[in-house]
């Protein structure tokens, strides 16, 4: 039987070359084997100058995953390696599997942690040189200070540019990270329908990936434009890297501040990659917030007026009040450093902020009260009290923990952030006993009111008290005839009252005395409110002395107190 056709037509050349003689057959054998190597060779250049289909990457991820980009070869740490980090060459990166960035690039991506006059933040940012940190501007905006973590090693960082419309800044580390692998700015904006991850600390949880597809472009918002993905993300990713399959940054993720999980979207990185490059260049650090309590310098006179009580007036108090809130605040928020800065040159030329702080850093004053400013050849002589506590070895006697001081400065003029200030330039003791433990202080007496409660009746004052201090109220008390104040109208048992309402700052004392000094009564304290009562027959008006005090001769505050004289029935 004859073989099927099709089958006679595929092996008819071989057989036919099986028939010739053995000389034709060489012949034929040798031009054959020439076409077949000729084949190979131009299907080889073919394959090698065509580009790479995913597939033929894919598969070769195990061969390149390991190999370092050619793009961070050159040094980093100084502004000159950011380009290298921000240019591709020509020479396309292999693509790879999602887990396999992870595990490469994780190094690069760290924690921001920020720390503004009234609250704290926390981001992501990722390294493109190792003291170069990209982040979102969302995250550090008003920073008093501001920290990254890489590697559980956490450094500082300033601000050397910030662009708040695109939300994107540019951090310098205070000394480089250790790191091996840094991140590289891509020069082609992703396209719609690739898949990309997104690397990010978010707050709470362990460093993440997220992949997603590119749902869409923003073309329409105003430059940069904004990636649109499928993915979720929690509070803290913003400012991490959104990386395609090459491992090149193609966006920045966006700031969630608001709480709660919310779909990816980043800003396309391209676009903003220039401004980077020369942020780094110019290398210019942002100046960071100046805190005073919980606010920053422009709200610098409200917040003294509150923190330095004073017993006077002068046309230079608000001034003088403006420079102790500096200081104090400064100081009491572990920034003694700062503190330095109010200092006049007779300090600051023998000595260094470093140094000088050192010795307030377990520091904090309280009752901060001027007694008298005098001026004197162009500066101020200002007389002052206050409380410190500390720690022992940081005292002025290496034992006290709490001090009180009477002390006199000497104020020059100078400038302060850009501002004209009194700054600090001597100190001496006001009086020969010089600063003591608080438990030997004596509080001052501080004439804080004077009222006269006639046909009985109330009066309701409001004050402020320093804790090292005793303000004094005059009270009158009589029960007269409003058409003939002479007359006595009855003599029945008063009570008189006083309440005091420190709204929880402290707790306050209350002594009603007569007015030699003799003790009547005390208060009680319930739940911040105190209270003291005196009952008494007056056949005449009565004079009470009303002494009101911090119970701890601490920090006293704000409170509102009441008097009132009633019958007793």
């Amino acid at each position: 039987m004859q073989p099927p056709l099709r089958w006679q037509l595929l092996h008819r050349p071989l057989n036919y070359a099986f028939d010739m003689r053995p000389s034709t057959q060489k012949s034929i054998a040798l031009g054959a084997g020439a076409g077949i190597l000729m084949v190979l060779v131009g299907l080889g250049a073919f394959l090698l100058a065509r580009p790479e289909s995913p597939v033929s990457t894919v598969n070769s991820v195990t061969t390149t995953t390991t190999a370092a980009p050619t793009t961070t070869t050159t040094a980093v740490g100084t502004p000159e390696s950011l380009a290298p980090t921000t240019t591709t060459t020509s020479t396309l990166k292999p693509r790879q599997e999602f887990p396999d960035l992870f595990e490469q690039f994780a190094g690069a991506v760290g924690t921001v942690d920020t720390v503004t006059c009234n609250t704290a933040r926390q981001g992501t940012t990722f390294l493109i040189a190792d003291d170069l940190a990209v982040t979102s501007a969302s995250v550090v905006a008003d920073h008093a200070e501001i920290a990254v973590t890489f590697n559980e090693t956490s450094v500082e960082a300033s601000v050397i540019g910030s662009n708040p419309t695109a939300d994107v800044a540019l951090l310098r580390l205070s000394e480089p990270a250790p790191v091996t692998v840094l991140l590289t700015l891509a020069d082609d904006p992703a396209r719609v329908g690739s898949q990309v991850g997104a690397l990010t600390q978010p707050v709470g949880l362990p460093q993440t990936m997220i992949v997603g597809r590119i749902s869409s472009i923003d073309a329409d918002r105003a430059i940069p434009q904004q990636i649109l993905t499928d993915a979720v993300v929690s509070v803290g990713s913003g400012g991490g890297p959104l990386i395609d399959d090459r491992g090149e940054v193609v966006g920045i993720v966006g700031s969630l501040l608001d709480g709660g999980d919310s779909s990816l979207t980043a800003l396309s990185v391209p676009e903003v990659a220039p401004e980077v490059e020369g942020w780094a260049t110019a290398n210019t650090a942002q100046r960071a917030a100046f805190c005073v309590g919980d606010v920053d310098l422009d709200g610098i006179d409200e917040v003294a007026a509150e923190l330095i009580a004073a017993d006077i007036e002068h046309p230079e108090l608000a001034a003088v009040r403006r420079t102790y809130a500096v200081y104090t605040q400064s100081i009491n928020s572990s920034r003694a450093a700062q503190a330095f800065d109010v200092l006049g040159p007779a300090i600051t030329n023998a000595d260094t902020a470093e140094r000088w702080a050192q010795g307030q850093q377990t520091s904090k004053l309280w009752d901060w009260r001027v007694r008298s400013i005098e001026e004197n050849g162009g500066g101020l002589v200002v007389r002052s009290v206050f409380t410190s506590t500390q720690d022992a070895a940081f005292a002025f006697d290496q034992a006290s923990t709490c001090t009180r001081w009477d002390i006199t400065h000497d104020l020059v003029r100078g400038t302060f952030r850009d501002q004209e200030y009194w700054l600090i330039n001597r100190s001496r003791a006001t009086t020969a006993q010089g600063p003591v433990d608080c438990e030997d202080w004596t509080p001052e007496r501080v004439a804080a009111g004077e009222f006269t409660l006639g046909d009985l009746g109330s009066e309701t004052a409001n004050g402020r008290l320093a804790g090292g201090t005793v303000n004094v109220y005059t009270i009158g008390v009589g029960l007269v005839n409003g058409n003939d104040p002479d007359e006595v109208v009855d003599q029945s048992p008063i009570l008189f009252e006083v309440t005091v309402d420190a709204g929880g700052s402290f707790d306050a004392t209350i002594e009603i005395n007569d007015i030699n000094g003799r003790l009547l009564s005390m208060s009680v304290v319930d739940e911040n409110i105190s209270t003291a009562t005196a009952e008494f027959t007056v056949d005449e008006n009565t004079d009470f002395l009303v002494f009101v005090r911090d119970a701890e001769n601490r920090s006293g505050g704000t409170y509102s107190v009441d008097f009132s004289a009633t019958p007793v029935s």
